[in-house]
């Protein structure tokens, strides 16, 4: 299996080009779409989508992530590989998300690929070298092993007598705003509502089981299913009611 996440969208002919070069390579491959969805250059959005996504599929299937803002440059392509899931992406941190002890990481042959386009690689490098680890090629004959890659912090979170702080990490179709805090940092807080500002808003939240415990005209605080803080609204954007973003910095705070 080849699970695929990558920021393409579904407007443009990309998802399918990248789909149709594992096929010609792998016509068995099995392709599973994650999102196309992840946030525009967002490594952020792209590292909490693939931390959410790899507890749910089985043990071989690799990962082809494709949020690359530095494609072209001098960054590298990377092939990670750990007990049970293999992930193909550019080294550029997203991996940090899924670390574990023992992973092993290998720089892609940036020659094997001469005619690569210098603004795809998604479809020139990335592409190939998944549906060949699918067929069985062993990750050293598809790239050098390293052991210094770029790392990103994930997640970015801190808890204190006052609160939690944290970024925003991804927004729903819903215009719910998962945050860095685990939901255990939850408990650190006292009192049924509490305050979340950034420097762009600042609004009251109130604790709450699921959506629709939440009243009119009301924020909540939720408990998400990814092991996150989500803050939400009944039927409503609270995205768009406070213009809130993925990268957001955000200090939640007791107020009762």
């Amino acid at each position: 299996m080849i699970a695929l996440i990558t920021d393409f969208g579904l407007t443009d002919l990309y998802v399918g080009v990248v789909k149709g070069v594992i096929k010609s390579i792998n016509p068995r491959a099995d392709i599973v779409d994650v999102t196309h969805g992840v946030k525009s250059f967002s490594i952020t959005d792209a590292q909490f989508t693939l931390h959410s996504s790899i507890a749910y599929f089985p043990s071989g299937t690799i990962f082809a992530i494709v949020v690359d803002p530095g494609v072209g440059t001098d960054r590298k392509g990377l092939i990670a590989v750990s007990k049970t899931h293999a992930y193909v992406l550019p080294d550029n941190g997203i991996i940090s998300a899924v670390k574990q002890e023992g992973m092993r990481y290998y720089h892609i042959y940036e020659t094997s690929y001469p005619e690569a386009s210098a603004t795809f690689h998604g479809r020139d490098v990335f592409a190939p070298v998944a549906a060949r680890l699918s067929l069985g090629q062993k990750p050293e004959k598809l790239g050098t092993r390293v052991r210094d890659i770029v790392m990103r912090p994930f997640p970015e979170y801190s808890v204190d007598k006052h609160g939690c702080s944290g970024v925003v990490l991804h927004i729903d179709k819903f215009g719910n705003a998962t945050t860095s805090i685990p939901n255990g940092a939850i408990d650190s807080i006292s009192g049924p509502i509490c305050s979340v500002v950034s420097d762009q808003y600042s609004f009251n939240a109130v604790y709450a089981r699921t959506y629709g415990d939440i009243g009119s005209g009301q924020c909540g605080m939720i408990r998400g299913s990814a092991g996150f803080m989500e803050l939400g609204a009944n039927q409503k954007s609270i995205a768009e009611t406070f213009g809130i973003a993925v990268g957001d910095q955000i200090v939640i705070n007791n107020t009762i």
